[in-house]
């Protein structure tokens, strides 16, 4: 026995009671951002921009919202109440911006048969809880994402995550802005990345992915604009051209697409349900229950609406013309 226990103690390590108490020294993280030495930070940014490519989901449309301003609307609500249940859950915001890359993506391909608040709601909680489930480690339960007052079951909540599933063709690895930021903040920022500089950085862009269709935009031209209009004062394009042809990573960018972003930045006016997603979380719940809707949220109503609807799910498959 007392070799038995010998043998064991080899694994252990001293540790005294000051080094349990003593606090690590963390330094400000871009949220889903990998860190690497130099030469693998451009390998992996490398390989970032051939994913990017060979997605080919960024596309502008002047005639995107077809359906009329009240989805516009129905949107901007749905992303609030994604940063907001973010916060809530403290997910990361790589999470937060990639179920609203499901949302506008399964959007672009199925559009809404009616002005079915409901619906869009229940999107978003599907969006929301397939990018935690390849996100996070822990996942709340399905019924933990919805109102408490007007609760989805989680068998419906289940049945749209198959729909968005479906008509993403089960292709969730989404390239998304988060991914980049580590590099061109190294790369393009004159300040070192402290907590306020990060927090700038994360409410331009999730700013813009609320106030733009998300597709339209390369998650590389997004981060690179983030950094740039986070950490300097107004530039020309010829002065962001230079900046950035300076950096040999960088000449894969596209210039234009970079000031496209940064114009638009520059413009926004930061709102305030990021400043509560980036400080004390609100209850979500209360949010989303105040959602402005035709259709009452209660369990049996929505189930109702499922069932008469059971192909239709308040959706036009855009590809399926006799719809």
């Amino acid at each position: 026995m007392d070799e038995e226990d010998e043998s064991l103690s080899c694994f252990l390590c001293e540790e005294s009671q000051a080094c349990l108490d003593e606090e690590d020294e963390v330094e400000p993280m871009l949220d889903g951002c990998v860190t690497f030495s130099e030469e693998e930070d451009e390998d992996y940014v490398s390989t970032l921009f051939d994913r990017e490519t060979s997605s080919g989901w960024f596309h502008c449309d002047g005639d995107r919202w077809s359906s009329g301003d009240w989805i516009k609307r129905a949107r901007v609500e749905a992303f609030s109440w994604i940063i907001m249940t973010q916060a809530f859950f403290g997910f990361r915001f790589q999470t937060a911006y990639l179920s609203m890359t499901y949302f506008d993506q399964f959007l672009s391909r199925r559009s809404p048969v009616s002005e079915d608040i409901w619906a869009i709601k229940l999107l978003a909680v599907a969006c929301l809880s397939l990018a935690a489930k390849m996100e996070e480690i822990h996942v709340p339960l399905l019924s933990d994402f919805s109102p408490k007052d007007h609760s989805f079951k989680g068998e419906i909540v289940q049945g749209m995550e198959l729909l968005v599933l479906k008509t993403l063709e089960w292709r969730m690895e989404s390239i998304t802005p988060f991914l980049f930021l580590h590099f061109f903040v190294s790369k393009l920022s004159n300040h070192p990345p402290d907590a306020d500089l990060t927090s700038r950085i994360i409410r331009l862009i999730l700013s813009m992915a609320k106030e733009v269709y998300i597709l339209d935009h390369r998650p590389s031209a997004v981060a690179a604009a983030a950094v740039l209009a986070a950490s300097c004062s107004e530039v020309a394009k010829e002065g962001l051209e230079c900046k950035l042809n300076c950096n040999s990573c960088c000449v894969r960018l596209d210039i234009d697409a970079v000031f496209s972003c940064y114009g638009i930045m520059r413009g926004l006016e930061v709102d305030k349900f990021l400043d509560a997603g980036l400080t004390t979380p609100p209850d979500p719940m209360s949010h989303f229950a105040s959602w402005d809707s035709s259709v009452p949220l209660t369990s049996s109503a929505i189930s109702g609406n499922i069932t008469r609807k059971r192909k239709r799910l308040a959706f036009h498959d855009e590809d399926d013309p006799s719809q």
